[in-house]
């Protein structure tokens, strides 16, 4: 097994596109959406033994 980076300047556009269409959903993979003062609560739950989380988005106006 592997780690590394994934290219992401050559899926970028295509990925958007996809998601634009509504072909492909983001929602498989993010599991909690919270404001960016909930931050380190989120980072807790990303960590073991908490660690059910898989992908938070951050949101820098509060909602």
């Amino acid at each position: 097994m592997g780690t590394g980076q994934a290219n992401v300047q050559a899926y970028n556009r295509q990925l958007c596109g996809l998601i634009e269409q509504g072909k492909a959903k983001l929602s498989w993979i993010v599991s909690q959406e919270l404001s960016l003062d909930q931050a380190p609560q989120a980072y807790q739950h990303l960590r073991p033994p908490r660690g059910r989380w898989t992908k938070v988005l951050l949101h820098l106006d509060g909602s």
